[in-house]
């Protein structure tokens, strides 16, 4: 019997944004052992992902030595202040054309581990969806799986609109993995207390 042929995924990690209601670049601030960017940056790189895509904005310079040793292609997205469709976009723009899906992460979601992206790839290949999203608190979000065959929705995403505009208007074609703490994220000193504190 014929096999199917092997699907390339890569992972677009959103790292642009300046940070402005935390007052600092929340790229780097210590976590593990290390800054949450390259925390999170080596999570996709172990995943079964075949590249990692870092896609920057504000501070680059600053920011890339995080990963300048690491094996990524890192996309410096000039226009990051235009909103997150923006850079999503950068990094969409980006893949080579043989590329069949895409996982798009954030930068501030520090629960996010190999194994979940795993579980992203493992829930596509088994249930054929064009979507797999990470589901906290009933909701579906990032990080998320994206077939080719929605990427055009991806460009078409305008301003602030992120992957969830996309997850809800196909929602028929999204299959969901549970991501326990998925709804942490990182915008505030109030936030980075608490993931501190855990």
């Amino acid at each position: 019997m014929p096999t199917d042929p092997v699907q390339t995924t890569d992972v677009i990690l959103l790292a642009a944004g300046a940070s402005a209601r935390l007052g600092r670049p929340k790229q780097l601030l210590p976590y593990r052992g290390s800054t949450l960017l390259r925390y999170l940056t080596e999570q996709a790189i172990a995943s079964n992902a075949n590249h990692v895509r870092v896609v920057l904005g504000a501070h680059p310079q600053l920011i890339r030595d995080q990963v300048a040793d690491l094996i990524v292609t890192v996309i410096d997205h000039q226009h990051w202040s235009g909103g997150l469709s923006t850079s999503i976009q950068a990094g969409v723009a980006s893949l080579p054309k043989d590329v069949d899906s895409v996982i798009l992460m954030l930068g501030d979601q520090p629960r996010v581990s190999s194994e979940h992206l795993n579980a992203l790839i493992d829930e596509q290949h088994r249930t054929k969806k064009g979507l797999v999203a990470s589901r906290y608190h009933q909701m579906p979000g990032v990080p998320a799986l994206f077939s080719r065959r929605h990427f055009g929705d991806l460009m078409n995403l305008r301003g602030d609109d992120g992957a969830k505009t996309v997850l809800l208007l196909r929602a028929d074609d999204t299959a969901y993995v549970d991501l326990a703490g998925g709804e942490i994220d990182i915008d505030t000193e109030e936030d980075w207390r608490r993931v501190s504190e855990r």
